[in-house]
């Protein structure tokens, strides 16, 4: 099998290294594949080699029009397009829209011909598979299914079934005939075909008979109605449960173009359900990991896979379990994992009907943010209820030893407010939406306070002063050193 390469945008000095180092131990490497190598030339690609092609396009900043070009060979040409590059600040990500297959990154890939050659192959399997589904798709798409599409006729009158069952069998249709409403009901039972070709007055019952034990099976065929009745109410009656009526006499070859283009579309329709109840039942396994707001914001495109985001006013909240360590050690692993899931699971619940949302799971803690993405007033309102929700909370688990462990489970909450980077961080491989910042800091720091302050809940002034007087009078402040910060007031809940 022959393998073509092609290079294009590098630079004199450039290819001259790949020419020299790299290509040598390349053509070594892919000797199995008949590999040649040549510079980029549209001509040869218009005119496709034998065998697998690929591009290696140095993109470059000084060239805007290298997008458009890439994505002429990729998207319109079909062509496997892997983009060499020696920028930092690349949008990797953003360019996967103009259908390349993947980045070599020249300062990391370092001319190595073994880490060159696994890459290159990964990505041509890769290609070759998607175009063998992509020709299914086509075959598809054109109405040729991968076995015979199936059509019965309900049709009392035998000369026009028998022109279309010789029109159809021609172009390679399985045809099955009826010339009554029972015996078609008893052919759709055991033929179960792909399209209906129906009479609309047979001489036991009419079309709408038909239809309604169609809908009651609750099978998605379509149906086409052959009539020689004049336009009148029973066609709105009907119109609306068919998929198109056609007048006799019937034109045959007419006819044949309407079922194959009425099979193409309702290929497509089943292969979007299919899509769409995959892509439903992906979205509801995922929704555990993603805050319902964020969910929100995702599916309206608020929230783009893109890396960035912005600053905002926010309230951040750690919580964190007490003595979870010399738990686990004395409880069993399964046991323990049930208490710290009860545990987490509602105390999550109580954040979010408080507005908040859980954007990180810490082991035996929580990051928790108020206000992030969307801020709103009084979100230092709610993150102070929702921890004062919390203490009430396990109060009522500790006065009924809840899990049977002989002595009461501890909590600590820290909690801050103020500007906050709220976005995307990772790569393409991994991204995740979160919150980062001095605030987040500060709260990660009060919660620790807890400890020597012997209290449950510490909040920071910026936070005090926007809750009301009634929750303000349940605190008391404290003044201390934080690392960092120097001499910080601090207000702690009063025991």
């Amino acid at each position: 099998m022959q393998f073509s390469l092609y290079l294009h945008g590098f630079s004199e000095d450039e290819k001259t290294r790949w020419e020299k180092e790299l290509l040598p131990n390349l053509q070594s490497h892919l000797a199995q594949y008949n590999f040649t190598y040549s510079e980029l030339e549209l001509n040869s690609l218009l005119i496709r080699p034998q065998g697998p092609v690929l591009v290696l396009y140095y993109l470059s900043s000084r060239r805007p029009q290298d997008r458009d070009f890439v994505s002429y060979l990729a998207q319109l040409l079909k062509i496997p397009v892997v983009i060499v590059h020696t920028e930092e600040n690349l949008d990797e990500y953003a360019l996967f829209d103009l259908g390349i297959e993947d980045f070599l990154n020249l300062s990391q890939f370092n001319y190595d011909p073994e880490t060159l050659k696994t890459q290159l192959l990964k990505i041509l399997v890769r290609h070759h598979s998607r175009e063998k589904v992509s020709e299914k798709e086509k075959l598809e798409q054109e109405g040729i299914f991968l076995r015979e599409p199936k059509i019965l006729v309900v049709e009392d009158d035998e000369v026009l079934s028998e022109g279309i069952r010789r029109i159809l069998e021609e172009k390679n249709y399985q045809v099955n005939w009826a010339n009554s409403l029972a015996g078609g009901i008893m052919e759709y039972t055991t033929f179960r075909p792909d399209l209906i070709l129906l009479d609309y007055q047979l001489p036991d019952g009419e079309a709408r008979d038909f239809i309604e034990h169609i809908q009651s099976e609750a099978q998605e065929v379509p149906i086409v109605v052959l009539t020689a009745r004049p336009y009148g109410s029973w066609w709105n009656e009907i119109f609306y449960e068919v998929e198109d009526i056609i007048n006799k006499p019937v034109n045959l070859h007419e006819l044949e173009i309407r079922v194959r283009r009425l099979l193409q579309t309702h290929i497509k329709l089943r292969r979007c359900q299919n899509e769409l109840t995959k892509l439903e039942k992906f979205t509801r396994s995922i929704e555990p990991f993603l805050p319902p707001d964020i969910q929100k914001r995702m599916q309206s495109g608020e929230i783009t896979t893109k890396t960035g985001g912005h600053t905002q006013i926010a309230t951040v909240a750690f919580f964190d379990l007490r003595n979870s360590t010399a738990l686990g050690n004395r409880t069993e692993a399964g046991r323990f994992a049930e208490i710290l899931n009860s545990i987490l699971h509602d105390v999550m619940d109580l954040a979010v009907s408080h507005r908040g949302s859980v954007n990180k799971l810490l082991g035996d803690g929580l990051l928790l943010t108020f206000g992030a993405p969307d801020p709103r007033y009084g979100d230092a309102e709610d993150a102070v209820s929702f921890a004062l929700g919390v203490k009430d909370h396990f109060l009522m688990l500790n006065s009924v030893d809840a899990f049977s462990l002989g002595e009461a489970i501890k909590f600590g909450i820290g909690i801050a407010s103020g500007l906050v980077f709220a976005g995307n961080i990772g790569s393409i491989h991994r991204m995740e939406f979160t919150v980062m910042g001095d605030v987040v800091n500060t709260a990660a720091r009060l919660e620790t306070l807890n400890k020597k302050l012997n209290t449950q809940i510490v909040i920071d002034e910026a936070t005090y002063q926007q809750i009301t007087p009634e929750k303000q009078g349940l605190f008391q402040s404290h003044r201390i050193e934080i690392r960092g910060k120097g001499s910080y007031v601090v207000w702690a809940l009063r025991a």
